[in-house]
């Protein structure tokens, strides 16, 4: 049986022993459960506005099932836990409509309960401020950014806290570093105080991939932030410092592709990372000629020759990725096109100009290729 059917007769079932047993609260909980899964298998769907309906509804009486229970039994604070748990997801329905102002009202009504029960759930107060950040940064209003800081900070400061009584605690961990990344994503005009955050981010996933490299979510989440540290370095100019990131981020993408050849997603992660690469080993290459040092000229020149040669063949490992999978029907025809142009260019740098002629003519041939499949406006160049 699917999910969703297994849900739908548990739902059947949990109403079925309700109906028998109307004040056993232990029926009505499993009511509240068998909804919410049913809203969520409906929610996998959240583009489709039919079944974002039908989640929401399915979500919306599981919140009425849990406000009965938590008026009923005011002691038993996790009934009041359960309604923070399943507002946010009507929240998040909302948030997908870009209902804010819907999204905001429910992530806050959340936020209220929550702090009645800190004492017992401490996390939830951390989560509703998450949520509400996650608003103010995707609504990106006047003054939003810095409503979101705001919010992304007291959260943080919270889940610090509790990190100091559970140094271990995995979700802790993950949680403050994806934290520091949706800090750092909005410092990005601030890249020193920018950089601060991402690092942060970087050592908690390292710990966690550390303890357990298997772990794809931690896999993941690594690769991501070393990503994101690499790119803010680019942006500041620290070649050195974007190569080692996008290396550390690339050892692990390398490792999954070879494990999951078939994983196209992780293609596509490994053909970005090999350019991004790239283009710091070019910049580390033109700023060893454009600095020399007048007694180290010749060992500067052969550095930046050793440099453009990596970035050569960072581009070749990238267009041999996109070609594979262009050849697979992904269309990646732009990327191609890109990374190709890239070729070329070094290749003029090194003087190689029939070489070059040849890498522009297959850069020419990729936007051939797609223009059977794109807008020809997004070709014109």
């Amino acid at each position: 049986a699917t999910a969703s059917k297994l849900a739908e007769d548990a739902e059947k079932f949990s109403q079925d022993l309700v109906g028998k047993y109307p004040d056993d609260p232990k029926f009505k909980h499993l009511l509240y459960a068998s909804k919410f899964r049913v809203g969520d298998q409906l929610a996998k769907s959240i583009r489709d506005e039919t079944k974002a309906a039908k989640a929401e509804e399915e979500y919306l009486a599981a919140v009425g099932i849990a406000q009965q229970l938590a008026s009923t039994y005011p002691e038993d604070m996790q009934h009041q836990h359960d309604v923070t748990f399943v507002l946010n997801k009507v929240a998040d329905i909302h948030k997908s409509r870009r209902d804010w102002q819907g999204a905001l009202e429910r992530y806050q009504a959340g936020l209220q309960i929550a702090l009645l029960i800190a004492e017992k759930y401490p996390e939830d107060v951390a989560t509703q401020k998450n949520r509400i950040g996650q608003v103010y940064s995707e609504r990106n209003g006047p003054g939003d950014s810095a409503a979101a800081l705001t919010e992304y900070r007291e959260a943080l400061a919270i889940q610090t806290g509790l990190l100091n009584n559970a140094p271990d605690d995995a979700t802790l961990i993950s949680n403050i570093a994806l934290g520091h990344r949706r800090i750092g994503g909005i410092l990005k005009d601030k890249p020193d105080e920018a950089r601060i955050e991402y690092e942060a981010a970087v050592a908690g996933r390292k710990k966690l991939y550390e303890g357990d490299p298997g772990n794809m979510d931690w896999r993941t989440g690594l690769t991501r932030d070393y990503t994101l540290l690499a790119d803010l370095l680019m942006q500041k100019q620290d070649w050195r410092g974007a190569s080692q990131n996008y290396n550390a981020a690339l050892q692990i993408v390398e490792g999954i592709v070879q494990r999951n050849p078939k994983d196209t997603d992780w293609q596509k992660t490994l053909a970005a990372l090999n350019v991004k690469r790239g283009d710091a080993s070019l910049n580390r290459g033109n700023e060893a000629l454009i600095r020399p040092e007048q007694d180290e000229s010749s060992r500067r020149i052969d550095e930046s020759t050793r440099r453009i040669e990596d970035a050569l063949e960072r581009y070749r490992a990238a267009a041999k990725l996109y070609e594979g999978l262009s050849k697979a029907g992904e269309q990646r025809y732009h990327d191609l096109f890109d990374v190709r142009i890239k070729i070329a260019d070094v290749l003029v740098h090194q003087s190689k100009y029939q070489d070059a002629l040849d890498a522009y003519q297959s850069a020419s041939a990729a936007a051939e290729q797609a223009a059977s499949t794109q807008r020809v406006v997004d070709w014109q160049f």
